[in-house]
């Protein structure tokens, strides 16, 4: 009998072809294997692929098959033959299991297939029940039998299956002795935690070779691609070495100074590069060229350490545009350079093809070789150089499920940038720690921590381990004092000042210095700022340009914005006057630089950053900043900005303001920021004692409750992955899109709502809205709703009603506009 993995219809040939579960298998086993030779576990990468879908090997699940594809409408039959669990199963139970080492490497083969059509299973969940002991114990398992014996006779016959165990026991034992040497003997939740993410590398590994071998079939394409990337990272290096010779010479004195000083830390860096594989800060102020110079680094050091991966891990979508644009621009390697975020939309997931959900070409650009090769790249990371966001990056580690996880792999031989790494989430912080010590340590991974405000994360209970010298660029007092282009003032009032109350002094600032900045911690703050000055220049005899910035407006609309702002701030010689009020996105990597700017009290690291859009080329001899504090701000939802707000108050009574930024002032900073949040590091889940950490290590709550079941428990490994991966959230406040009407976007609610019919059409209209969306979170949205000013469209987009968007503020959540609407 001939069992079947997957069958599609072949337009040339016009007929059925099908792919055999011999075929399947023995592909999937040789990408596994390719996968995990990084981390040199490639005879169990061939074991698990060639086990992974052992249960197909059945008639029932091959009639399953021929009629799934012959009534494609008809899913009743879907998820009825279990095929996942027959792989592990016998390999857990027919394998000697006598070492450790054994039983280890039992435990990761079978979880992993097992687990490859959900997310990974509880080891030993929080509850102290295990899925894994459940699934793989199981008495009775229809179509296992005959499985078995096909897959002896016509697969791997017992004695192969016996010796290539043993190879990957083997394997399991030297990554053991490796993981024992660099864990010290007390480090107890460090060893589960590094034996977690084998498992996770292990089942990345697997899940990514199912869906390419299938994808392969199924579009009759190969979507692995060999890189050269030696010939690239020499090409790009040179590329860059020429962009930076380009540019012009300043005649300024000041501006000289710092260009220099950007040229000697971008010299350092490339010097740096000779430095073996570890982990690295680059500690340098705003406006120091941190992008390029990271990348010059990041490019030689590939090279010489033969990497085949860069990724530049940025934390907002809104800079990472930009920052790959300009990359693509100077290296002309278009197709080696993605950028993977929220914003960038892809209209039919590879998953939904490897799984057979998607059989007629609804949208033919969608099937285009370069639309179907780049959800590829986005959804393996199969590609040299990544722009992506902390969100996406932290979600390959941690998030449930498999869609994400699939990447992992993908990290090892890789340089990654992490560019402002102090706005890691606090609660990730212990996390991120352990997974990028093992990536240092087996997976062949160089890291490299950008930001102003270097956080002290080697000096926490659970810390990363830096490198030594863990410095890109010496004698950081020099680098700093080179580019003091401001003057730090300490304006804090106790219990702060109303908008009205110092929205004069913000107006008399421009009319004296040209041009002022002014940053808030929330959006309803830059809201009532720019009210108040509103009102004050109704009053007021002196023509100042006003404007307003915050996520409440769409990006389409926010740079528009600051496309306005950059050509007032060039007509600040001839006289012009700018007002700009924001909430913190304008901190984010974006180019722009006023004379003075005010700062509502916040962390250092955020006072850092806006201190970087003051006087940040040096057209002057200093900018002013000035702190100060907005009374009622609240700060409830933003517990980290809260958590720096009061250690700053603390440290102004007897921290010389003008000090607040030096490199010593800010290890203080964040030896305080961190004190007492030992717990909130460890990603408390709620509702309980238990945290992620612990879930993902020890998971000692899960066994103290099994041993109080009086259950036993023979496994070595007991991490709680599902119900970690189910907790997992990278940003605490859930958010919904909504399209706003402004500009395009009223064009394309109407689309939406009925004017376009064709799916095709509704999916590139999709991509397109994203840049007149606003994210608005869930009780903001009911508000909006319970107003009148939110639908859903016939195609499921939520709207915004025309009178509910503000062209100066963006979505105005506080008044109801429409006179036919009553609450």
């Amino acid at each position: 009998m001939n069992y079947t993995a997957h069958i599609r219809y072949d337009e040339q040939q016009k007929k059925e072809v099908r792919q055999s579960v011999k075929s399947h298998l023995e592909n999937s086993a040789s990408f596994a294997s390719e996968f995990l030779q990084p981390i040199q576990l490639s005879a169990l990468g061939k074991i698990v692929g060639i086990f992974h879908d052992f249960g197909k090997l059945s008639k029932a699940f091959n009639d399953y098959i021929e009629y799934s594809y012959h009534h494609p409408e008809d899913h009743s039959k879907k998820g009825k033959i279990d095929h996942s669990t027959a792989g592990g199963l016998y390999l857990y139970r027919t394998q000697e299991r006598r070492t450790e080492d054994e039983e280890r490497t039992a435990e990761f083969l079978a979880e992993a297939i097992i687990s490859h059509h959900s997310s990974l299973n509880n080891m030993l969940s929080k509850n102290g029940t295990s899925d894994f002991l459940r699934r793989i114990c199981s008495e009775e398992l229809p179509g296992y039998e005959e499985a078995r014996q096909v897959f002896l006779r016509e697969i791997m016959p017992e004695k192969d299956v016996e010796n290539l165990f043993q190879q990957a026991v083997q394997e399991v034992t030297v990554l053991e002795n490796q993981v024992n040497q660099m864990v010290g003997p007390e480090e107890d939740r460090k060893y589960d935690f590094y034996q977690g993410m084998i498992e996770k590398m292990i089942f990345s590994a697997l899940i990514d070779a199912d869906r390419l071998d299938t994808a392969n079939f199924m579009d009759a394409m190969h979507y692995e691609r060999v890189w050269d990337t030696q010939a690239l990272w020499a090409d790009c290096a040179q590329k860059l070495e020429q962009y930076m010779r380009s540019f012009s010479q300043e005649t300024d004195p000041q501006k000289m100074k710092i260009a220099a000083a950007r040229q000697q830390i971008s010299d350092s860096c490339l010097a740096f590069a000779n430095n073996p594989p570890g982990i690295y800060s680059l500690s340098v102020p705003t406006g120091s060229g941190k992008t390029l110079a990271s990348m010059r680094f990041a490019l030689t050091h590939a090279q010489a350490n033969h990497m085949k991966r860069i990724l530049v891990v940025i934390p907002y979508t809104s800079i990472i545009d930009q920052n790959a644009q300009e990359l693509r621009e100077i290296f002309q390697h278009d197709e080696a350079v993605l950028e993977h975020h929220s914003n960038v939309v892809e209209n039919i997931s590879l998953e939904a093809l490897a799984a057979g959900e998607v059989k007629e070409k609804e949208n033919e650009d969608a099937y285009s070789e370069s639309a179907v090769r780049r959800r590829s790249m986005t959804e393996r990371w199969d590609v040299p150089i990544i722009f992506t966001t902390q969100v996406q990056f932290l979600n390959t580690l941690f998030a449930g499920g498999t869609k994400s996880i699939r990447r992992l792999h993908a990290l090892q031989d890789s340089v990654i940038i992490f560019d402002e790494i102090q706005t890691l989430p606090i609660k990730c912080t212990f996390l991120f720690n352990e997974a990028m010590n093992f990536l240092r340590d087996f997976c062949h991974v160089t890291a490299v921590l950008c930001t102003a405000t270097q956080p002290t994360l080697e000096k926490l209970s659970v810390p990363i381990k830096q490198n030594t010298p863990q410095e890109m660029v010496g004698n950081l007092d020099a680098v700093f004092a080179a580019f003091q282009r401001v003057r730090l003032e300490n304006h804090y009032v106790e219990g702060g000042e109303l908008p009205a109350e110092i929205a004069p002094y913000i107006w008399q600032d421009a009319i004296d210095r040209g041009n002022v900045l002014c940053i808030v911690n929330t959006t309803a703050s830059a809201r009532a700022l720019y009210q108040s000055l509103q009102d004050y220049a109704a009053s007021a005899g002196d023509k100042v340009e006003l404007v307003h910035l915050s996520t409440k407006m769409c990006p389409a609309h926010r740079r528009q914005v600051l496309e306005n702002v950059r050509q007032l701030l060039r007509q600040r010689a001839a006289g012009s006057r700018l007002i700009c009020i924001s909430t913190q996105l304008i901190e984010a990597g974006v180019d722009v630089s006023f004379t003075t700017v005010y700062r509502a009290l916040a962390g250092l690291a955020s006072i850092a950053q806006a201190a970087g859009r003051c006087n940040r080329h040096g057209e002057l001899p200093y900018g002013v900043v000035k702190l100060f504090a907005l009374r009622g701000e609240n700060l409830s939802r933003l517990q980290d900005i809260e958590k720096g707000v009061e250690v700053v108050k603390d440290m102004l009574p007897t921290v010389k303001v003008e000090t607040l930024l030096h490199p010593d002032v800010l290890q203080f900073y964040f030896t305080r920021y961190y004190a007492d949040r030992k717990k909130l590091m460890e990603y408390p889940v709620h509702m309980g004692d238990e945290t992620l950490y612990d879930l993902l290590s020890l998971n000692m709550a899960g066994e103290q409750r099994r041993e109080e079941a009086g259950k036993a428990n023979p496994l070595v490994n007991m991490q709680a992955f599902q119900d970690a991966g189910k907790e997992f959230c990278v940003i605490d406040s859930q958010t919904v899109g909504v399209l706003t009407p402004f500009e395009k976007g009223e064009t394309l609610i109407a689309d939406f709502d009925g004017k376009i019919q064709n799916k095709r059409e509704i999916f590139k209209k999709i991509k397109e809205s994203q840049q007149y969306m606003v994210n608005l979170f869930s009780y903001e949205v009911k508000n909006l709703a319970a107003m009148g000013a939110v639908w859903e469209t016939k195609a499921g987009v939520l709207a915004l009603r025309r009178e509910q968007y503000d062209s100066q503020i963006g979505v105005d959540l506080e008044n109801q506009k429409n006179k036919f609407l009553s609450i």
